[in-house]
């Protein structure tokens, strides 16, 4: 099961955490609980965490690909001007307050 669709499941149609056990396979709870990063311990407790979970409204972690695109667009904004074009800093201004030679070194 989709992970929207246990969510959309938990929140409609389960009032307690034994009518989630009820309803739901382990496997479901436990990818309930790997989207949200929550511990995977404990067989007895899935469903406690999972409903908690997701009754919370506690967000899904991104996914590996998310996270990378993520990353990209945060880097790629950065470098960004107005106009689209990246600005990246003159060879000359990087020397300002660098010293030429460096002394007393051994």
């Amino acid at each position: 099961m989709a992970s929207r669709d246990f969510d959309d499941l938990v929140i409609e149609s389960c009032e307690s955490v034994e009518e989630l056990l009820r309803k739901q396979k382990i496997e479901d709870l436990k990818r309930c609980l790997k989207d949200r990063d929550l511990n995977l311990s404990g067989e007895r407790h899935l469903a406690e965490k999972a409903f908690g979970g997701v009754k919370l409204g506690l967000p899904q972690a991104p996914t590996r690909t998310e996270d990378e695109e993520n990353k990209k667009q945060t880097k790629e904004e950065k470098l960004l001007l107005e106009d689209g074009l990246i600005q990246l800093p003159s060879p000359n201004d990087l020397k300002i307050g660098w010293e030429q030679e460096v002394s007393g070194h051994n």
